[in-house]
Order: C-alpha cells, then sequence, then structure tokens
C-alpha cells in the first residue's frame, strides 16, 4: 500500500469513525429527555466559579508554555504577544485539526524561534504531563476505584507501569543508539539526528531543577482545577452520583483528552463518557451532557480571550 493510500485509508477511517460516532450520539440524545431536562433545571450558582475556573486552567496552560520557552530558547517575546499567538492557534485547532500548530510555528518564527527548537519544546510538555499525570490516574483509580478490576487486576498497575515506560523512553533511546549515525547524509540520517536533538532536550530540560519544579507546580494545580470543574459541573447538572464515580468519569475523560484519535477525540470521548456514566447509574445522554458542556465551556472561553487579546494588540 503506498503512502498516499495509506494516508487516505486512515483520514476515511477517521471519518467513517466521527460519523458512527455522531449517529449514535444523535440517535440516543434524541431518544432521550433527560439531557434537556438536566440543562433547564441547571443549578447556576455554580455557574460563575466553572467559568472563573476555565479560565483559570486556560491560562496556566499558556503560562506554563511561555515559561519553558523563555527558560530553554533565547527567544524574546512579551506574553501579551504570545498569548494572541496561543488562543489563536486554539481556534484554528477547533476549525482544522494541527492547523494551529502549525500556525503557532509560523508565528514563533518572525520572534526567531527555530522549528527544532519548537518541536523539541512541544515534544517535551506532551512527554512530561502525559507520564506525570498517568501517576495522578493510576493512584486516583487505586486509592478510589480499587474495587474496578480488568482480568481481576486494577487499571492502575497498567497505568503505573505505562508511567515507567513512557518515562524511561527517551533516555532508554539515548543510550542505546549512537549520537553519530552516519548514512552518507541521506534523510535518514537528517531524521535520526533530529529526533535524537528532541530526545536529548527532553532529557536535559528535566534535569533543569527550576523548570521541573515550576512544570510540577502547574500541573497539580491545573490537575486539580479540571476535577473540581467537573465536580461542580455535575453537581450543577444534579446528577445523582458519588465522589468516587466523579473521580473515574474524570479519570476516563482525561485519557481520552491526552489520546487522540480523531481530532479533540470528537464524538470518540462523548460516547466514551456516556457509557462511563451508564455504568455510574447515569442514562445515556447525562453522561454524554457532562462532555459537551465541557467542551462548550472551553470552546468559549478560548474564543473570548483570543477576541480579548486581538482587540488588545490592535490599538
Amino acid at each position: 500500500m503506498s503512502k498516499f493510500s495509506k494516508k487516505s485509508f486512515f483520514n476515511i477511517l477517521k471519518i467513517a469513525v466521527f460519523l458512527f460516532c455522531f449517529y449514535i450520539i444523535v440517535k440516543n440524545i434524541f431518544n432521550e429527555d433527560k439531557a434537556l431536562e438536566a440543562i433547564i433545571n441547571f443549578d447556576y450558582q455554580y455557574l460563575i466559579v466553572i467559568v472563573f475556573l476555565s479560565y483559570i486552567l486556560i491560562f496556566l496552560q499558556t503560562r506554563c508554555i511561555y515559561n519553558v520557552i523563555l527558560y530553554t530558547t533565547d527567544v524574546k517575546i512579551k506574553f501579551t504577544e504570545w498569548n494572541q499567538i496561543f488562543f489563536n492557534s486554539q481556534i484554528f485547532n477547533m476549525l482544522i485539526t494541527t492547523s494551529g500548530f502549525i500556525y503557532r510555528a509560523y508565528k514563533l518564527k518572525k520572534f526567531s524561534m527555530s522549528l527544532q527548537n519548537y518541536i523539541n519544546i512541544n515534544y517535551f510538555l506532551a512527554w512530561f504531563y502525559l507520564f506525570f499525570l498517568l501517576i495522578f490516574y493510576s493512584l486516583e483509580i487505586y486509592i478510589f476505584a480499587n474495587s474496578f478490576t480488568i482480568y481481576s487486576y486494577s487499571p492502575s498497575y497498567f497505568l503505573f507501569l505505562l508511567t515507567i515506560l513512557i518515562f524511561i523512553f527517551p533516555f532508554f533511546v539515548l543510550y542505546i543508539f549512537p549520537k553519530n549515525f552516519k548514512l552518507g547524509g541521506s534523510i535518514i540520517e537528517w531524521i535520526y539526528e533530529k529526533s535524537l536533538n528532541i530526545l536529548f532536550f527532553s532529557k536535559q530540560s528535566i534535569l533543569n531543577k527550576k523548570l521541573l519544579l515550576m512544570l510540577v507546580i502547574f500541573g497539580l494545580f491545573s490537575h486539580f482545577f479540571q476535577f473540581l470543574t467537573m465536580y461542580l459541573l455535575i453537581k450543577a447538572l444534579n446528577y445523582d452520583v458519588s465522589l468516587q464515580f466523579i473521580i473515574i468519569f474524570f479519570v476516563i475523560n482525561s485519557l481520552f483528552d491526552q489520546i487522540q484519535i480523531t481530532p479533540k477525540n470528537i464524538g470518540i470521548t462523548e460516547i466514551a463518557m456516556a457509557f462511563v456514566g451508564m455504568q455510574g447509574g447515569l442514562i445515556f445522554s447525562q453522561g454524554l451532557t457532562i462532555k459537551l458542556l465541557l467542551r462548550i465551556i472551553n470552546a468559549l472561553t478560548i474564543l473570548s480571550v483570543s477576541l480579548f487579546f486581538n482587540i488588545k494588540n490592535i490599538k
């Protein structure tokens, strides 16, 4: 199968998955009236806090990336300029997947950031927060949902093992593979060198104590605020579920946000959370409503902040 046909096949497969998920969502949500009832009876006293937390989370994310740029490169960019680029890129990602990533690289090039450094930073942050958050997910499942097992084993064991493998990956690769790998200037040699550069950057960055402390603090606050947002949203919808269920719901939702199959996992996460909700005593549309509202709140937050910084920089 040629590269083009492989790419076309996977793109068609993603579209088919999305359409199937969309069909399941529409079919079920219109057969139940609980979703509309929950929105009508929404407890709006929680809304101000939920929106406030949403703004805090998005600014924690953008400040974290901005700090990594300052710590690891010589790029000189104002925080307001970075915010405009970041939030505009988030809007692009809502429209076309990866377009925001390309837009951000193009804009940062004007501030003398090389493409190599841009890729290094994005890989490092994705790698660090994947294993960092997996530690919390495994602990939370072990403590609060230890009765939930797969083939008599708690999923926390699998997640913890996965955490270790992800953490050691760059160290293992850099230890095993030689730095100087000559293939006569071929494209394979170029890709090899660039890939090792990315892993070496991650290794060096995590050994920076000041940077590591900053990432841990931002990660802890973000994790707590994300859980609090979901907890308050479920309470606002007046769903009668246990704290244990909310924690399981939060962990599974977070895992789907980390591992993407379709753009932003739209459709897939909604169905997954609907089925998880059914295991906790909710009906399909109730679990679905939680995820849809989280997406709407996040999208409106990004749109409003992007509009603010674009107007501010025009002035």
